[in-house]
């Protein structure tokens, strides 16, 4: 109920019923994550600027992948994903933490 567009965006994305890890933020001007951003977005109702960055599968269609290496269920998860303006997968970056 707090974010219309973005479960309508989910529904109409045709990715299977499943169990998805992932974050949502809102992108300022350099496509960084800004929080307060976010924070105003959730508080203030206008949440059609937040984007939901995808980056795990535990469930895909029935599926339990929670056994599975994470590599393989990130695999998974980005073929199964359809990117959109809202729906994005998280990439892998390397280097250290």
């Amino acid at each position: 109920g707090r974010f219309p567009a973005l479960v309508s965006e989910l529904l109409a994305s045709g990715l299977p019923a499943g169990w998805y890890d992932g974050e949502i933020v809102v992108l300022d001007e350099r496509g960084q994550p800004n929080f307060n951003a976010l924070q105003n977005a959730v508080d203030g109702g206008r949440n059609k600027d937040i984007v939901f960055y995808l980056f795990d599968a535990c469930f895909i269609a029935g599926e339990d992948l929670r056994s599975r290496p994470v590599e393989e269920r990130r695999a998974r998860l980005a073929a199964a994903l359809g990117e959109t303006e809202r729906l994005r997968f998280s990439k892998e970056l390397s280097g250290q933490g």
